[in-house]
């Protein structure tokens, strides 16, 4: 997951759909916003967002939850 973003920080605004070409890919697409990604994740009953802090390095969730562990993030998502 890092090296996708680190390849993702050079490349400036874009956005990526790992998921597409990556069966069982957690991630669905990567979305460029600046000072944050934004990551679709894929969970068993949906999808939802979680943003990467490229200045902290930090996986935060809609509910302001955040973490340095892409891992964990999801786990807490898909809850």
């Amino acid at each position: 997951m890092l090296k996708l973003l680190a390849t993702a920080a050079v490349a400036g605004n874009f956005a990526t759909y790992p998921g597409m070409n990556t069966p069982g890919s957690r991630v669905e697409a990567v979305l460029d916003r600046g000072m944050i990604f934004e990551l679709i994740v894929r969970c068993e009953d949906g999808t939802g967002i979680i943003s990467f802090a490229k200045n902290d390095r930090k996986y935060c969730l809609p509910s302001g939850r955040c973490t340095t562990s892409f891992d964990v993030a999801v786990r807490r998502l898909c809850r």
